[in-house]
């Protein structure tokens, strides 16, 4: 891929911080494959180098495949650590650590997300998340609930600014 087209896709993809951080692993490993392919062709004592449009414009180009794996893999570990941070967040309001919170501390966590998000809509969640009013939500109903409600909440960006956006509540 010519470096318009994989810029394009991770900036339609990712937020700019996520942006930069991918762009850097996949110039970092568009150099070490370069650079093996640089040195096979030394080794064979053919030291060839193919100037296509790319690298005329000091381009960085990267094979499908690769770039594939740079973003599932970053995706992955972004996924990972979120739900380590919503585990932790899980366990410190569930008082008797049993695994299962009831309504005050499913309010409790809510709250630790730090989103504000309206009280109708942790109601409506509340709703989905204990139907029968039994007071026992456990960690992978939130998980599950969580991620597929998309919650009007007001977001504070790196400069400070509250923005009100309709995101996931595992984002």
């Amino acid at each position: 891929l010519e470096e318009a087209l994989w810029r394009e896709i991770i900036e339609r993809m990712y937020e700019s911080q996520d942006m930069k951080v991918i762009e850097s692993v996949i110039r970092r490993k568009a150099q070490e494959a370069k650079s093996k392919q640089e040195e096979v062709s030394s080794s064979r004592g053919k030291i060839r180098r193919e100037h296509g449009k790319a690298e005329e414009r000091n381009e960085t180009t990267i094979d499908f495949f690769s770039f594939q794996k740079i973003l599932l893999e970053y995706t992955l570990a972004k996924h990972e650590l979120k739900l380590k941070q919503f585990l932790e967040l899980f366990k410190k309001v569930d008082a008797d650590t049993n695994g299962i919170i009831n309504e005050k501390e499913y309010y409790e966590f809510v709250a630790s997300l730090n989103l504000s998000i309206p009280e109708r809509e942790a109601n409506r969640i509340l709703a989905k998340l204990d139907p029968y009013k039994n007071q026992q939500i456990i960690f992978t109903e939130c998980v599950a609930i969580f991620d597929a409600e998309q919650v009007n909440a007001d977001v504070k960006d790196d400069n400070g600014k509250w923005t009100r956006k309709k995101l996931s509540l595992l984002e």
